[in-house]
């Protein structure tokens, strides 16, 4: 096999020409360690380790340029760059970047817990499904959890009551309109319950007559 032609492209990679085909295109870093240049003569296996370095570079760049925007969990990093390059140089990509400290797991569940706590008012169970969701190991996703205390996540379930189901609470309907948001959110049936009649104890006045029914 004999390499007749490699020439820079539009895009900044090398394209690679063996016996008059293009094989390839390689990026500058893995074609300057490889040695190889137009005119030598050559065997499959150097040129694949040619192709599999220069993917793995091409990954490598792409994933840290996104994570320039935002963070990533090591399962939604693969996820990404599989769309790119192969599964085994993505795994190995996000390894890499793993021993870097650039991807981190157990900060990135804590931190993105604490997101939807703060901002959606999401449970406990179901934060729990969302960190799964992004691929977070069971021992990150209890360890992000813990960082909640019980009286910390009852007060956040009295003040998404109080803000957004505060005026459905005097009626029958409302307050079952209020339960069946609150269950989407990962509530349970008797969290919620003991929320509400704590409302409406605790805002009586504020609520019409019929509030006090049940």
């Amino acid at each position: 096999m004999k390499i007749t032609d490699i020439h820079r492209t539009k895009k900044g990679r090398f394209a690679v020409v063996v016996d008059g085909e293009f094989l390839f295109s390689a990026q500058e870093e893995a074609l300057a360690r490889s040695g190889l240049k137009a005119g030598d003569e050559t065997d499959i296996y150097a040129l694949e380790q040619l192709r599999r370095e220069s993917e793995y570079i091409f990954g490598r760049e792409y994933a840290l340029h996104l994570l320039e925007y935002k963070a990533y969990s090591r399962s939604m990093l693969v996820q990404r760059l599989e769309k790119y390059v192969d599964p085994e140089v993505a795994a190995q990509v996000a390894d890499r970047l793993c021993e870097l400290g650039l991807i981190n797991d157990s900060y990135y569940a804590a931190a993105y817990a604490r997101d939807l706590f703060r901002l959606k008012g999401y449970s406990k169970q179901r934060i729990a499904q969302a960190l799964r969701q992004k691929g977070i190991e069971k021992e990150d996703v209890q360890e992000a959890l813990a960082q909640f205390e019980e009286e910390e996540l009852e007060e956040k379930l009295h003040a998404l009551l109080v803000k957004k189901y505060l005026r459905h609470l005097g009626s029958e309907k409302g307050r079952q309109k209020a339960q069946n948001a609150l269950l989407r959110m990962g509530y349970r049936y008797g969290e919620i319950h003991a929320a509400i009649r704590w409302v409406l104890e605790e805002y009586a006045d504020e609520l019409p007559a019929e509030a006090m029914e049940d």
